[in-house]
């Protein structure tokens, strides 16, 4: 908030998030009781832990797996032009030049409309 307190807006957060915000304000944790205690009786309808067991040769199977996929990544990034475009793009911020190759559009023209090169940031650095 503007004055300088914790606004009680009804939010989906961790009470520990709360507590956190509190701490760092340097806020009486006595006057946000009420938010924090809310925040622990709504965290049911939107966060559910499920008891998942795990076996450990499950467990190793996935992480040598995953290393596996991250040295391929490292070694043949630029390499591999395969893509597996699909509803979890929607967070990468390279999601529009997918798009863009896929449908056979201009990828340059949306590199340059959508896109700042290192160099150019730099350079603008540079002339300030």
């Amino acid at each position: 908030m503007k004055s300088g307190g914790l606004s009680h807006k009804e939010i989906d957060t961790l009470p520990m998030m709360i507590e956190k915000v509190i701490k760092e304000n340097n806020l009486i944790p006595k006057v946000h009781e009420d938010f924090i205690l809310d925040s622990a009786n709504k965290r049911g309808s939107w966060f559910q832990r499920v008891f998942t067991p795990v076996s450990k040769p499950v467990v190793s199977m996935v992480f040598a797996e995953f290393v596996a996929t991250s040295q391929e990544m490292a070694d043949l990034g630029e390499k591999r032009k395969e893509k597996n475009f699909g509803q979890h793009c929607t967070w990468c911020g390279y999601r529009a030049l997918c798009s863009a190759e896929l449908r056979g559009h201009d990828v340059d023209f949306i590199k340059e409309k959508e896109f700042i090169r290192d160099q150019d940031v730099i350079d603008d650095e540079e002339n300030d």
